[in-house]
Formats: structure tokens, C-alpha cells, sequence
């Protein structure tokens, strides 16, 4: 699936952007978990959002540490397919994140990354994730394994 090119034909009906974030979740099912929905995709920039709801609570009641990873990887994954040559795939490797507040309310996760950037071997893609007041609750940096070859998402 070429992930840009999809949105930009499915960000223009009702519920567009809606139906693409459900079509991403279906496609790697981890994702559902957190329900996400893709605001913004750019060739290199993503834009990604969860509600704070029950379902992703932890024992007190803040958004649990691993769903706001679950969020940045979610935004990361679609900015970097966004971006990168079509001669070329990725891995996650690994993620240094940083918690810098309480994750209370609607998160907002951005992943910006420059098709310039790429190269074989690892990659850090950075996330940036906000609260409702525009605040920054998580710094994520994730490391990404690329490789030449056929993209499989």
C-alpha cells in the first residue's frame, strides 16, 4: 500500500481520515488498541492523535506509558513510509523515550523526518508528543533499521 498516496485520496471524503487510521490498525492490529486517528501525512511528516479513555488508563488514571509508545510508534511508522524510497524498508530497533509529564487528556504525537535523512543501517526518527494545552508530555526517539529491499506495509 503506498501510504501517502491512499490518504490523500481518502482525507477528502467524510470520515476520510477516520477510515484510513482504522485501514493502518487492520493492517498491523497492535494499533487498535489505542484507536488512533491520523490527522496530517506529509512526505515526512506525521501527525497522529489517541483519546483518553478507560481502555488505555494505567492504575492512575493517566494514558499508560506503553500506549503513548504505542502512539509515537504509530506516527513514526507512517511518516517514515510516507518518506522513504520505495527500494527500501525498515525495522524498529529500538525506542529511547522520555517522560516529561502526566499524559492527561488527547495526545498528540508528531513524527517528522526528511527523505534526505535516510541511509542503510539505523536511522532516529524523533516524536514529539503534546497534551490538549500544547504542552510537551514525551520525548520519543526511535531507532529504525533500514535496509534495501521491497516495502511490505
Amino acid at each position: 500500500m503506498d501510504v501517502l498516496k491512499t490518504y490523500k485520496k481518502l482525507e477528502k471524503w467524510p470520515m476520510g481520515k477516520w477510515l484510513y487510521s482504522r485501514v493502518v490498525s487492520m493492517r498491523a492490529p497492535y494499533f487498535s488498541t489505542i484507536k488512533p486517528y491520523l490527522k496530517e501525512l506529509e512526505n515526512g511528516h506525521a501527525v497522529a492523535t489517541m483519546k483518553h479513555r478507560r481502555s488505555v488508563h494505567n492504575h492512575i488514571k493517566t494514558v499508560h506509558a506503553i500506549a503513548v509508545c504505542n502512539l509515537c510508534e504509530f506516527a513514526m511508522g507512517l511518516a517514515v513510509l510516507a518518506t522513504m524510497p520505495k527500494n527500501m524498508r525498515f525495522l524498529p530497533k529500538s525506542m529511547d523515550i522520555h517522560y516529561d509529564k502526566k499524559a492527561i487528556g488527547t495526545l498528540t504525537a508528531t513524527a517528522t523526518y526528511a527523505e534526505s535523512e535516510f541511509k542503510i543501517g539505523d536511522n532516529v526518527v524523533p516524536v514529539i508528543v503534546t497534551n490538549e494545552q500544547k504542552e510537551v508530555i514525551t520525548r520519543a526517539y526511535i531507532t529504525i533499521y533500514v535496509t534495501e529491499g521491497k516495502q511490505t506495509f
